[in-house]
This record gives structure tokens, sequence and C-alpha cells, in this order.
């Protein structure tokens, strides 16, 4: 009996396979893109596994026994060059849509960069809001208080008004 060179899913069949059970899964380099695009979109092996048709125990084995988060940022990384390289292609030759994408990247990449900016800085000021403190731990009022007790400059609150009401 002749083999087809693909199974039912569209796999390769190896040349070796006798016909008993699943043939082996065969990692090709559409699969491994696949998978760097499923790990840049956040998904977990497991959700890999199925979308490649094979069981997590083989996914560990054909692609990683461990998806390190640094991998999967690696896979974002690279995902975010494809598609930044695309659009400065089509930059280039003149596709204003293209322009427009590119434009709400930037505007997106400084975002992003703003947040962690002010995130990074609201850490700093709650650490040294909170190291000033006595040795008791704050609760996040009092924290909010004495943030607020040492703002300066445009932000700083004004003196109350004096007296009472005016008719």
């Amino acid at each position: 009996m002749e083999y087809a060179d693909f199974d039912m899913l569209g796999d390769p069949v190896p040349p070796n396979f006798k016909g008993r059970g699943r043939p082996p899964h065969v990692p090709t380099d559409e699969k491994r893109k696949l998978v760097m695009t499923l790990w840049a979109m956040g998904k977990s092996n497991a959700f890999c596994a199925a979308a490649l048709g094979i069981s997590e125990p083989s996914f560990n084995r054909y692609y990683f026994k461990k998806a390190q988060r640094h991998l999967r940022d690696e896979a974002r990384a690279r995902i975010d060059g494809y598609m930044l390289n695309a659009v400065l292609k089509a930059v280039d030759e003149g596709n204003m849509a293209a322009v427009k994408q590119l434009r709400d990247m930037m505007h997106r990449a400084d975002l992003e960069r703003l947040s962690k900016h002010i995130a990074r800085e609201r850490d700093e000021d709650d650490r040294a809001v909170s190291s000033s403190s006595s040795s008791q731990r704050l609760g996040k009022k009092e924290l909010r208080q004495r943030k607020a007790e040492k703002l300066t400059g445009i932000y700083e609150p004004g003196t109350p008004p004096s007296g009472g009401m005016v008719n």
C-alpha cells in the first residue's frame, strides 16, 4: 500500500512511517512561525499544542521543554519587528494607509514608554514616602495624604480661604 505525502490533517508523513498509529510530528518552519506568533499573543503551551494538533508533551519535546518568559518576550519582539518592517516597506512605496498605521504604532510606543516612566516614578515615590515614615506600615490613604503634602509647583495645594461665608 502506497502512502500519501500528507496525512488527513495536512501534516507531512515521513517516508519510513509504517502505518500503525499517528505519524510522528514533524516541526516545520511554518509551524515554528505559528508557535512564535501564538507565544507573542500570550497563548499557553496547551493552546499552541492544540493549534498544531499534537499533545502538550509532544509540543514540549519538539519545540521547547519550557516556554520561558524571555522566549515569549523574544517572540513578541520578533513579531513586532516583522510588522514594523512590513509597514516601513509599504510607507516607502507611498502607501498612505501605511503612513497612518506607522504613526499609530509610534503613538502606541510613546504611550507605553510614558506609562512605564510614570509607574516607575510612582513606585519610587511610594518607596520614599513609606521609608520616611515610622516603622509602622501605612495604608493607601495615609500614603496618598503624605504624597499630597509633599507636592510642589502648580499642583501644590493652595491655602484654604479665611473667614466665614460671604453673602
